[in-house]
């Protein structure tokens, strides 16, 4: 498992900007085999890599870094440069998946993270939560919350569902970018 203080001798964070970049690295860290061997891969690493962004992204549109192999994301390594720990889910404030400064990245339970979503692709009334039902020729509106589906009634017009939604979202503790566009 990597460690805070190994990631501080591989990475650069910068929590203003949340850009990651490469430390030069020493001697010690190409250790395989000969010293001149090694030397001179720490040279080449050096000269390639130290100073540069990490800028991968995943199919996902997350920030990576692969680090001896392994694949992180960099909303994690973040955390586990500025706290110590990597916690089991980081929310984008925002819901920039590549905007990973410090302040747009919160430790949220899943359930938290689930209550600051965009709105749906396939969403045709423009609000989470509220749709229109032909059968019964009025505005429907519903929230989820702990995985359960609570029905907010129906309404004659557009306005008060929206109004009973959101209300129910301040009610139930929602982010205040849940339902965003972007």
């Amino acid at each position: 498992m990597l460690t805070q203080e190994q990631l501080k001798q591989l990475i650069h964070y910068n929590p203003d900007t949340g850009v990651v970049t490469w430390l030069k690295r020493n001697t010690s860290m190409f250790t395989d085999g000969p010293v001149n061997s090694a030397q001179s891969k720490c040279r080449t690493w050096n000269t390639k890599n130290a100073g540069n962004q990490v800028t991968t992204t995943n199919n996902y549109g997350y920030t990576t870094v692969n680090i001896w192999g392994k694949g992180y994301l960099a909303h994690r390594l973040a955390f586990l440069y500025m706290v110590g720990l990597i916690p089991k889910e980081v929310d984008h404030i925002n819901g920039v998946r590549l905007d990973t400064r410090w302040c747009n990245l919160r430790e949220v339970t899943r359930t938290q993270n689930c209550m600051n979503t965009k709105i749906r692709s396939d969403n045709t009334s423009g609000v989470v939560g509220v749709y229109w039902n032909n059968q019964f020729n009025r505005w429907e509106c519903y929230i989820n919350k702990l995985g359960k589906r609570k029905y907010l009634g129906r309404h004659q017009n557009f306005f008060e569902a929206v109004c009973v939604r959101k209300s129910a979202e301040l009610t139930f503790g929602f982010h205040k970018n849940h339902g965003r566009a972007v």
